[in-house]
């Protein structure tokens, strides 16, 4: 089970961490990542995938990114 998620400079999320209970659900505003948020766990789950080949990595950048790569960091528990 997914714990906790940090993610910085990914698409709209510049700094973001977030710590998962049970149950989770993500609420908010049109824009303000919530679809960001769910793509990077997808990222996460697809990279585990043993034939997983990443698509263009512009795909994963900030449109706006002039800084370090994005980073991704999670905590499971089995």
């Amino acid at each position: 089970m997914l714990r906790k998620l940090r993610v910085q400079g990914f698409k709209s999320l510049r700094d973001l961490s977030v710590e998962f209970g049970r149950f989770s659900v993500l609420v908010g505003a049109n824009g303000c990542g919530k679809s960001s948020v769910l793509q990077a766990i997808m990222l996460l789950r697809d990279v585990g995938a043993s034939t997983y080949e990443l698509p263009p990595f512009a795909h994963y950048l900030s449109r706006t990114q002039t800084g370090p790569l994005s980073q991704i960091h999670f905590e499971c528990t089995c």
